[in-house]
């Protein structure tokens, strides 16, 4: 090989490796959040292990007409980089920045790949460098009416299958009511999980064994079917254990039988996979000879050693803004619940396990009493404190997807209106919340839902931004990346109220005698 190209392809090597290292570690913020993207940390040394394979088949380089477009490509891609580093920062799991740091370093690495080797060399490294899209959690406006159809679908095919066999059970929405209480199908029963590890788990099969296109397509559409039929026996089965023993004795089945499904796609795609082993046993690719490395072209070394300035670039700027922002501010008035024990219709209700370890709260309450006139009310209180580290900055910001849109249609609940920000004042407090009316089996439920950040050196209008459309960017622009902030979630609902205006009177009358100032953090 040339000595110039050597070294360019070297320092190219050096800047691809720390963009991946960066991606990684930023993506990876939601592989150890959702347990259902948790397969995401095997995938990186998977792509290792396939690119490695592929590289002792690979073709002799190819030379190309044209180098100009990839160049562009290059820099084009590192540069939004750079932006996309300054959003994400803020937004550790916003998806929208992670397919777009996904698709930068994946496009960097397939214009390297192309200048290196030319189309042969693109084609055939095509593979390992685009699996790593499989690890990138989905966008939540297609995996949440995903989720939300899915555990529909389990639900009725459950009720249906019991049914036939005798059992009573019967749906709403995703719940299934039983003799012995409500099972609730919820992202972890849906099959979203054993769905999307299946997909994985197609795909890897189908390249260890180098499976050609169409046999690779079989193999996930078996996945698909495998997943979501071992889903549903998963969750006919937890149900009929819940009729049988009671919810108790189901809640110690809910993570065996989990496991047990995933046992049973990865067996069953094994198997699968097998089967469509070419008859050959010889799998794709080139035996290469090193005298056929002299044919490689010069890479561009000025370019390799612009992708790792860009990185460093990309990484100090990202930095310096949001230091610039936290030094020296103070934090905003803070508040919390006063719980009046002595009401005689207040009650407490329990929070799930599967509730509290998805949302990793450090306080939190769900509470429900009526009113003088007879209104039943109910409430929802979660905290979590300041976030100190990585992880605390997560949580925080994992905090703000959970919203009654989703929570609340899931169980059951028809969205009727959505009223936009009302402002309602509580012990000289102003507390913004976003209003919603819901239909509950017929009956309107007035939904009240506040977001409170503890934003550094804020406004009282920065607030507002937090139930907004675009809460996200607003956190770039004010350089604030919940270090050192905490976050506060209050939902109260009332039924039998029909007028929007009483009902807002009757939430700010209640909050009065809940809501109390707070020492700030």
């Amino acid at each position: 090989m040339l000595p110039n190209a050597t070294f360019s392809i070297g320092v190219c090597i050096a800047s691809l490796t720390l963009f991946w290292l960066v991606a990684i570690y930023q993506i990876g913020a939601q592989w150890s959040l959702y347990p259902q993207y948790s397969y995401g940390w095997a995938v990186p040394l998977l792509i290792g292990y396939f690119a490695l394979r592929r590289w002792q088949k690979r073709p002799p380089p190819e030379s190309a007409s044209s180098t100009f477009l990839p160049r562009v490509l290059m820099v084009v891609l590192a540069a939004g980089f750079f932006f996309t580093r300054l959003i994400q920062e803020p937004n550790l799991i916003w998806r929208l920045p992670s397919w777009l740091m996904g698709f930068e370093v994946v496009g960097i690495t397939l214009a390297a790949i192309y200048l290196a080797g030319g189309k042969s060399w693109l084609k055939h490294f095509a593979f390992p460098a685009c699996f790593f899209f499989v690890a990138i959690p989905w966008l939540r406006p297609i995996e949440e009416p995903f989720i939300q159809g899915l555990a529909r679908f389990n639900a009725k095919t459950t009720v249906e299958i019991l049914s036939l066999l005798g059992i009573p059970v019967l749906q709403q929405g995703n719940v299934i009511e039983t003799s012995r209480g409500l099972v609730g199908i919820d992202e972890a029963c849906s099959g979203v999980r054993s769905f999307q590890a299946t997909l994985m788990l197609s795909l890897l099969f189908g390249e260890y064994y180098f499976l050609n296109l169409k046999e690779r397509w079989k193999l996930v559409m078996a996945g698909i079917a495998l997943a979501v039929g071992a889903n549903i026996l998963r969750t006919a089965t937890l149900v009929l254990v819940c009729t049988q023993k009671g919810l108790k004795t189901m809640e110690q089945w809910h993570d065996p039988t989990g496991v047990g499904i995933l046992t049973i796609c990865f067996l069953g795609l094994w198997a699968i996979a097998r089967v469509f082993i070419p008859k050959t046993g010889a799998p794709h690719g080139h035996q290469f000879h090193a005298s056929a490395e002299t044919a490689l072209r010069t890479f561009p070394k000025t370019l390799s050693i612009g992708l790792g300035v860009a990185l460093v670039l990309a990484e100090v700027s990202t930095e310096l803004w949001y230091r610039m922002h936290e030094h020296g501010s103070s934090h905003a008035l803070a508040w919390t619940l006063k719980f009046p024990e002595d009401k005689s219709t207040f009650q407490k209700f329990e929070i799930s396990k599967t509730a509290r370890e998805r949302l990793n709260f450090n306080e939190g309450a769900a509470l429900g009493w009526a009113d003088h006139a007879g209104h039943k009310w109910q409430m929802l209180y979660f905290s979590w404190d300041p976030a100190r580290t990585r992880r605390g900055r997560i949580l925080v910001q994992d905090g703000k997807n959970h919203v009654p849109e989703g929570c609340l249609t899931a169980s059951g609940k028809k969205l009727i209106t959505d009223a936009g920000v009302k402002k309602l004042t509580a012990n000289s407090i102003v507390l913004p919340f976003r209003a919603y009316v819901f239909e509950d089996q017929g009956e309107p439920m007035h939904v009240y839902f506040c977001l409170w950040q503890d934003l550094a050196g804020s406004k009282e209008t920065d607030y507002e931004k937090f139930l907004t459309q675009s809460p996200r960017l607003a956190s770039v622009a004010l350089g604030n990346r919940s270090s050192g902030v905490g976050l506060q979630i209050l939902e109260l609902a009332v039924w039998g109220i029909k007028d929007d205006q009483e009902s807002q009177k009757a939430a700010e009358r209640e909050l009065r005698q809940w809501i109390q100032p707070k020492t700030p953090w």
